[in-house]
């Protein structure tokens, strides 16, 4: 097993790098930090019956991930919010967003075959600090993150596959029909309106999409630059006229039935084995329920468009690079493959996928951050003169 894998940079060059660890502490029994996180630890032996005999530390940023060793050798992953962080750091819905993960993902296994973890126990701490702790099985298989740069041409080919199995079961997954984010309460599943979303939620795709655009429209008021603001202006008038002409291509309801999207789908969140199978699917903090031509796309591994076009990536210098996980060449071969693949499996789905392609990387490039000028440079590439 390489601890190195195959990058590509903004230019199409080949760089081999180190893979991303598995670990980056390994902690055990009696050891200082081991002590540190005695509280966490003693909550999950309580309410498995199980001892701890060691820990790898996988993530310590705003949730603290740790992959637990048990005496009889098991393992499990453990998820809560991280007890290191500052209060006034802290993010006040990490807790509550785990929890709401462990009853997505029971839900999910209760009510499909999607490759994701089976969830051992939920625990809401008692004690003074109120933690709430997920407890979920250890999936196996290696991030595609660390496998795709060097996998054989039939290994992507069947992850390709794999891939959108498992997007067509996302989208024939039967889920309440208004957009919003999925909750679920005692093995029933509901979609209440985004953190981000006016109390009522959105009650159609355009009022979802104009939403993100009005946001745009009301910060640049703001700006105080006055050559910068009439060209946001220009530009956010340009894409105003391009979405109502995509949303009138897009009127069938196959496109906007609501579909739950995994908000996360990096090629760090999906496990796949030595054959290119994809054994799970990780990390449901973030989801959502979206319209299908914004809930389907393309694999995270192989995307060369939109925001992601390396004429596009920003120079942040040595150690900031922006990376791609397949070469140029093989992207374009790749994405076309995966649009054959689409059609012959679920032609309902393919049309989304295809069909919305352009609005996603719209959406894409107005949440982006960037500069007008680029988004211009953009949008002259892919819509008619203005």
């Amino acid at each position: 097993m390489s601890d190195t894998t195959i990058f590509w940079d903004a230019h199409g060059n080949a760089t081999e790098l180190p893979t991303f660890p598995d670990s980056f502490e390994k902690i055990m029994a009696g050891d200082a930090l081991y002590e540190h996180y005695r509280p966490i630890l003693a909550a999950v032996e309580t309410a498995l019956s199980l001892k701890i005999i060691g820990i790898d530390i996988r993530s310590a940023n705003t949730n603290l991930i740790l992959d637990v060793e048990y005496e009889d050798g098991r393992h499990d992953i453990i998820r809560t919010p991280n007890p290191d962080i500052p209060d006034d750091e802290r993010d006040p819905d990490a807790a509550s967003r785990i929890v709401q993960e462990g009853e997505l993902l029971r839900w999910l296994r209760a009510n499909s075959t999607l490759p994701v973890p089976a969830i051992c126990a939920v625990i809401h701490d008692s004690g003074p600090e109120g933690r709430s702790i997920v407890v979920m099985e250890k999936v196996t298989g290696r991030m595609v993150l660390n496998c795709i740069g060097r996998a054989l041409p039939s290994v992507k080919e069947r992850l390709l596959h794999a891939f959108a199995g498992f997007q067509i079961k996302m989208f024939r997954l039967d889920v309440p029909q208004r957009i919003g984010t999925a909750r679920c309460t005692e093995g029933k599943l509901e979609v209440v309106p985004s953190s981000d979303a006016p109390e009522t939620g959105y009650d159609s795709l355009e009022e979802y999409v104009y939403s993100i655009l009005e946001s745009k429209e009301r910060a640049l008021l703001e700006c105080t630059d006055a050559d910068a603001r009439t060209r946001g202006t220009q530009v956010l008038s340009r894409i105003r006229r391009e979405l109502r002409l995509i949303l009138a291509r897009i009127s069938e309801p196959s496109y906007r039935r609501c579909v739950l999207k995994h908000d996360d789908l990096a090629p760090l969140n999906m496990l796949m084995n030595e054959s290119g199978d994809l054994t799970g699917v990780i990390d449901w903090d973030y989801q959502s329920v979206l319209p299908a031509v914004l809930a389907v796309e393309y694999p995270s591994f192989i995307q060369y468009g939109g925001v992601l076009d390396p004429v596009y990536a920003v120079e942040l210098g040595e150690g900031m690079e922006t990376w791609w996980f397949v070469s140029p060449h093989d992207a374009k071969l790749l994405k076309d493959h995966y649009t054959e693949i689409a059609k012959a499996k679920d032609p309902e789905y393919h049309a989304a996928l295809v069909d919305g392609e352009i609005l996603h990387h719209t959406i894409d490039w107005l949440c982006s951050g960037r500069d007008y000028a680029v988004i211009e440079g953009w949008m002259n590439t892919v819509f008619s003169p203005s």
